[in-house]
């Protein structure tokens, strides 16, 4: 940490009507002190800007489609702990992402360009809606964008920490991740561990407009009738509310 205090230039005698001259270098240096402790922090925050926006970068090769979204008042979100890593590292052998957009009437997906358009070089599955870049460690699950909204077709497990409920989001336009612990997530069970959200779970999302809730569901359990039928801790609300 730099000192802010003023700097010691007084090491020999004042010479008789100086006084003046010296009270103004040592203010020029505290000036001087307290301007590079201030760039120093705001390099900081530049490199913490760029490390977010470089995540949308390694996802997106054109932005049109993300510009048709906010053309309709929405601003798509990627969920997933793995947004930690590709902010801060360790870099992990690979990052889940979850694209959402908040789109309930469905119409985004017939605007042009549509999303697989717009992303880098990849291998898509169409049975699970994932996206595999070839140039990075991230896979991006676009279920929301080819099939439902309200509940979205992904392992919950690989949205979180590999040992706790931990999680995160990344509005599109802002420079800081959004934290989710497990007091923001639901699951089948009053305790909220890795395993009671293994099957399904649901947590609100929001960007600066709207907020709703957002169920997520393991793709092998969709014909499963005990997660069809087990209910939750508390009734998810999936309608969009304004933010007032």
């Amino acid at each position: 940490m730099y000192s802010t205090g003023p700097v010691n230039l007084l090491v020999w005698p004042i010479p008789a009507g100086r006084e003046d001259s010296i009270i103004r270098l040592t203010a020029f240096g505290q000036k001087a002190r307290n301007a590079l402790y201030i760039s120093r922090i705001f390099r900081v925050e530049l490199t913490t800007e760029k490390k977010i926006q470089r995540i949308w970068d390694e996802i997106m090769k054109d932005y049109g489609w993300i510009s048709s979204a906010e053309k309709m008042g929405l601003k798509p979100i990627l969920v997933g702990h793995g947004l930690y890593c590709l902010c801060y590292g360790p870099p992990e052998k690979e990052c889940y992402l979850v694209l959402a957009d908040g789109d309930w009437d469905g119409d985004l997906r017939y605007e042009r360009p549509n999303i697989l358009d717009c992303l880098l070089r990849h291998d898509f599955n169409k049975e699970t809606n994932e996206v595999t870049f070839k140039n990075s460690n991230i896979i991006l699950n676009i279920g929301a964008q080819i099939a439902a909204r309200d509940c979205i077709t992904a392992p919950p497990r690989k949205l979180f920490s590999k040992r706790v409920v931990s999680s995160a989001t990344l509005v599109w336009g802002e420079t800081a991740l959004r934290k989710i612990s497990r007091h923001d997530v639901t699951g089948a069970r009053q305790k909220v561990t890795l395993d009671s959200v293994s099957r399904n779970c649901f947590f609100e999302l929001s960007d600066k407009n709207w907020r709703w809730d957002q169920l997520f569901q393991d793709p092998s359990t969709l014909h499963d009738p005990f997660t069809r039928h087990s209910p939750f801790t508390r009734y998810p609300n999936p309608a969009k509310r304004r933010i007032t």
